[in-house]
C-alpha cells in the first residue's frame, strides 16, 4: 500500500478547506449622506448605505426625512465609483449601478431596502473611498419615475468600513483535521521506511 498519495490528499484537502475559511472577508459597508430639506418629488433623501461582502452579495438601504418620506413611483439610483480604481471625474459611467424601482403609491416610508449580487464589488476594499456620482455623467439619488423625472441627488463620497471575518468553528475543525493528516502521514512514512 502506498501511503504517500493518501497523505497528500489529506493535506491538500485540509489546507484548501482551511484556506477558504480564513480567506473569506467579513461584511463591509459604505454610507453616503445628503442634507435634509432639499427634497425631490419622491422624498427627501438623508442617506444611503451599501452593505456587502467579498462574494458581491449586497443590500442597499435608503433613509428619508420624516418630514418628506418616500412616496409615489420612485427609482433608487446608486451609481458608484471606487476612487482607488480610477479617476471619477473623467469616468463616463459608474463602475457599479444598483438601481431599483418601487411604487409606494400613496403610502409613505422613511426607509427602503433592496438587495442583489454584483461580483465587481469583490474589487472594493476596506478604506477605499467611493463616490456616489461625478456630477456630469452619472448621479445617485431618488428619482420620480414620472415626467419630468425630478430627483433628490445624493452626491457624496463614503469610505468603506468593515472587518475581516474570524475563522468559524468549522474552519478550526478543518485545521485540526489537516494537522491530524500531517501526523498520520509522518507515521505512515516511518512505517514504510522501517519496512
Amino acid at each position: 500500500m502506498n501511503a504517500k498519495p493518501a497523505c497528500a490528499k489529506w493535506l491538500l484537502s485540509g489546507a484548501f478547506a482551511v484556506g477558504v475559511q480564513l480567506a473569506s472577508a467579513g461584511t463591509m459597508s459604505v454610507l453616503w449622506t445628503d442634507r435634509a430639506g432639499d427634497p425631490g418629488p419622491v422624498g427627501d433623501v438623508l442617506s444611503a448605505q451599501l452593505v456587502f461582502d467579498s462574494s458581491g452579495a449586497w443590500s442597499a438601504t435608503w433613509e428619508a426625512s420624516t418630514a418628506r418620506p418616500f412616496t409615489g413611483n420612485a427609482r433608487f439610483n446608486l451609481n458608484l465609483f471606487d476612487l482607488a480604481l480610477g479617476d471619477v471625474n473623467s469616468a463616463t459611467a459608474p463602475q457599479v449601478a444598483l438601481d431599483f424601482v418601487y411604487d409606494f403609491g400613496t403610502s409613505e416610508a422613511t426607509q427602503f431596502s433592496y438587495s442583489g449580487t454584483t461580483p465587481f464589488l469583490a474589487n472594493w476594499h476596506i478604506g477605499d473611498q467611493v463616490a456616489s456620482g461625478n456630477g456630469s455623467n452619472f448621479l445617485s439619488g431618488a428619482v420620480d419615475e414620472n415626467p419630468p423625472y425630478n430627483r433628490d441627488n445624493l452626491m457624496s463620497v463614503g469610505t468603506i468600513t468593515g472587518t475581516v471575518a474570524e475563522p468559524e468553528s468549522g474552519g478550526l475543525v478543518l485545521l485540526g483535521i489537516g494537522l491530524m493528516g500531517v501526523v498520520v502521514c509522518k507515521k505512515a512514512e516511518r512505517r514504510l521506511r522501517a519496512g
